[in-house]
């Protein structure tokens, strides 16, 4: 496995720790505040986020941004509810553009275990049809769809097959959502390897979507590394944790025991 570049999640309220511990570990960083329609919503603070990011971004090329996803539905039937979800994408894309992001992170947002045929169809090619614009509008920017509550890979095959012609499109595979709802990489990992250009790893108990420290949880670490190795994945990397210390502690964990090279 390559890891293309190593990523991180800023904090927001110490910007100077966040800066150094990025270059440590020779990180970029992910930004993971805007998917909060809250934030979205407040111009006054939104402006100010983005202020706060800009120096920064700048700094580096190759930041991403983790889209919105809470209720995010491309395919609805009610088109009302289908424009907002269109119009929130638009304001990820909107603020990557302004921070100079490589990559923007969505989520596939379907309903689990709901596949009837006309359901199936529907998601496909709507999602497709809007992301396909969305990649075209934004040449620049790569984006990701991860799996979310996904039982299987099946639908995220089908969009990333869809959208295979589309160079700045590609998946996020996310390794704990993987432990929650579905609990093989290898099953995943096969038939998506082409589509992978992200991932995302963090640990969790396998109920729940915890973001503990990697390695502090009940997911196999070596069993990942080794099936991403076989398939040979080369993708970006964030460890999507919930703060600068589970970052270091993850990075230790993944040090010691040789699954990444020191960097």
């Amino acid at each position: 496995m390559t890891i293309e570049k190593l990523y991180m999640i800023p904090d927001c309220n110490d910007m100077d720790r966040s800066e150094k511990v990025a270059a440590k570990w020779d990180a970029a960083f992910e930004y993971n505040d805007f998917y909060d329609t809250k934030l979205l919503d407040d111009s006054k603070a939104l402006k100010e986020r983005i202020s706060l990011y800009e120096p920064h971004s700048k700094k580096r090329l190759g930041d991403n941004l983790h889209g919105v996803f809470y209720d995010i539905c491309l395919n609805s039937f009610d088109d009302r509810i289908r424009l907002i979800s269109e119009e929130r994408v638009n304001s990820s894309m909107e603020i990557a553009d302004r921070l100079n992001c490589e990559k923007v992170i969505f989520h596939t947002n379907f309903i689990p275990g709901f596949i009837p045929d006309f359901y199936v169809k529907r998601w496909v090619e709507l999602n497709a049809a809007y992301y396909r614009k969305i990649c075209a509008d934004y040449r620049d920017i790569t984006v990701c769809v991860e799996n979310m509550f996904d039982f299987t890979p099946d639908m995220l095959l089908l969009l990333a097959d869809e959208m295979a012609d589309v160079k700045n499109f590609g998946v996020c595979f996310d390794v704990a959502h993987i432990n929650v709802h579905a609990k093989k990489s290898e099953e995943w990992i096969r038939p998506l390897a082409k589509y992978i250009r992200h991932l995302h790893i963090n640990d969790n108990d396998g109920v729940a979507d915890l973001h503990l420290p990697v390695g502090e949880g009940t997911i196999d670490w070596k069993d990942f590394f080794f099936v991403a190795d076989k398939y040979d994945i080369s993708a970006g990397l964030l460890i999507e944790v919930r703060s600068l210390d589970y970052f270091e502690r993850s990075m230790r964990y993944l040090l010691d025991r040789g699954l990444i090279n020191e960097r």
